[in-house]
């Protein structure tokens, strides 16, 4: 019988923790997150404790605060 691994690693992660959203973004704390999310600026899902960001959603979130200086 042959095991297959699967490395986790190379999937694409559609949600992120805290940690990984911050590293995906490359800015902001987990109190900034935290405001963030009180504020109702970054959508989350909560599950039990934990909390996870859609990938998409960041993506959009920093969309939002792009200022394109040429127009």
């Amino acid at each position: 019988m042959t095991k297959v691994r699967h490395n986790v690693k190379n999937v694409d992660k559609r949600w992120l923790t805290v940690s990984e959203a911050q590293a995906y973004l490359g800015f902001g704390t987990r109190n900034t997150q935290q405001e963030w999310r009180d504020s109702g600026q970054l959508p989350y899902c909560c599950i039990g404790r934990m909390i996870v960001y859609d990938v998409s959603d960041l993506d959009a979130f920093v969309q939002r605060h792009r200022i394109n200086p040429n127009t």
